[in-house]
């Protein structure tokens, strides 16, 4: 339990970097007992996601789809 309160002050602005970009502002399961590396994986997770449904985010015409 120390190690992760370690982890978790060693590292306390990459946390809360992951926490913003996080829904619930959680962060996922088992990122603290992986270390730094984890948590820097996750991040890296999270941004390899955004730049990639970055075109989605743009588009603000109506919506084509139908249920026939």
């Amino acid at each position: 339990m120390s190690r992760l309160w370690d982890i978790r002050k060693k590292n306390a602005t990459i946390i809360m970097n992951l926490k913003e970009m996080c829904p619930d502002g959680k962060i996922p399961a088992g990122t603290l007992i992986a270390g730094r590396e984890g948590i820097t994986d996750q991040l890296k997770q999270f941004l390899l996601m955004k730049e990639l449904d970055e075109n989605n985010e743009k588009w603000k015409g109506p919506r084509k789809y139908t249920m026939d």
